[in-house]
């Protein structure tokens, strides 16, 4: 079958004065290196990077090459407003700045423009004009004030995570104010999913992908720091769920996405792979997240879509990557078992081939056990 593509991921960071997020250690590129092999490992042969930074472009080049992991297809920095989410985020608070950024987006070779949640709706508004006319897709959250439906009318070229849609389909439509003091357990209590429906067929029809990243609820699961799959993580990242996790209804906010991905995937909106590495395990958590799908209603060709050909179709890379065919990039994922049965064949891998490379199983495996050594010393 195609190799995997995962459509959100991130990549570790150098720290900086001022930004203690646990994504920047002083030891990123051997950390990036390592989440090379875990993707690569569970069939992930290329990714979509959403947070444009100078480690990363390293990276993509690198992707090019012969490096040991996915190839790397990113976005520009996250697009933010003031005050931004993250002290990393670019802020832009002008609408005649957009253009520049654009600009700058475009001829660094990024894919697209992702925007946040703070945006002011004049500059986003200046963003999708200037997107256009360079055409470069605009890619990531709804922000607070530009709202869904406005996202939906602008042809935002996909919407990340889930929880992009729970604002906008609470019944009494709050003040961002009022949204702000609400617990996730209130809002989840307000949602009217029968609103989903129009917006899922509006979605459908302005040819918008989603990307719900389900797995990522997973990060507040009391008992995910115990996952087999932690021993190829850094102890920073298991100390973050320590840090980060809160009493938050985790199996409310799963219930919560997975019925926006049966809604959505009922109505025929396009969906995608997306596991939002490195808040859960590379590789792993994209594997995971195609049995959400298909716990969603999807069946496991349906899910196996999202991360081949319909991730390449929203890359617009149809014609190198997606599906097994005479010239296509050779990603291919060689498997013990039929996944069209069972979408969990996938994890059954004889091997891999990467951009022509094969690496069989044993290398695979003798890769991960190299990791999880590297990972677990002083």
């Amino acid at each position: 079958m195609p190799g995997l593509i995962d459509m959100h991921v991130h990549f570790r960071r150098k720290p900086t004065d001022g930004d203690t997020a646990y994504s920047r250690m002083p030891d990123y590129r051997e950390r990036n290196d390592d989440t090379g092999v875990l993707f690569v490992a569970n069939g992930v042969t290329s990714v979509r990077m959403m947070h444009g930074h100078p480690i990363g472009d390293e990276l993509t080049a690198r992707s090019r090459g012969d490096w040991l992991g996915p190839t790397i297809y990113s976005t520009g920095p996250i697009t933010d407003g003031n005050p931004p989410v993250h002290p990393f985020n670019r802020v832009v608070t002008q609408p005649a700045d957009a253009a520049k950024l654009v600009a700058e987006d475009k001829a660094k070779g990024y894919i697209g423009i992702k925007v946040y949640e703070n945006l002011s709706l004049s500059v986003y508004d200046a963003i999708v004009d200037a997107a256009a006319t360079a055409q470069l897709d605009v890619v990531g959250h709804v922000p607070n004030e530009v709202g869904l439906a406005h996202v939906i009318a602008a042809h935002q070229a996909s919407i990340e995570h889930a929880d992009s849609f729970l604002y906008s389909l609470q019944r009494d439509s709050p003040s961002t104010a009022a949204w702000a003091d609400r617990t996730w357990h209130d809002a989840l209590q307000r949602v009217d999913l029968e609103r989903l429906t129009t917006f899922a067929d509006e979605i459908r029809r302005a040819g918008i992908w989603t990307c719900p990243t389900i797995i990522v609820g997973q990060f507040d699961a009391p008992d995910y720091e115990r996952s087999p799959e932690m021993k190829y993580v850094p102890a920073a990242f298991r100390a973050a769920l320590h840090e980060h996790w809160t009493p938050e209804p985790f199996e409310e906010q799963r219930a919560f996405a997975l019925a926006v991905v049966r809604r959505l995937h009922e109505r025929g909106a396009g969906l995608l792979l997306g596991s939002d590495t490195y808040l859960t395990v590379p590789g792993f958590s994209a594997l995971q997240e195609l049995g959400l799908f298909v716990r969603a209603g999807l069946t496991p060709y349906e899910a196996l879509q999202t991360g081949t050909i319909n991730a390449a179709r929203a890359l617009h890379k149809q014609d190198t990557l997606g599906t097994v065919d005479v010239e296509k990039r050779a990603d291919l994922l060689l498997l013990q078992a039929n996944p069209l049965a069972d979408v969990a064949n996938v994890r059954k891998l004889v091997g891999v081939t990467l951009r022509g490379r094969w690496l069989p199983q044993s290398e695979l495996q003798n890769r991960l056990a190299a990791v999880a050594k590297s990972v677990a010393a002083p």
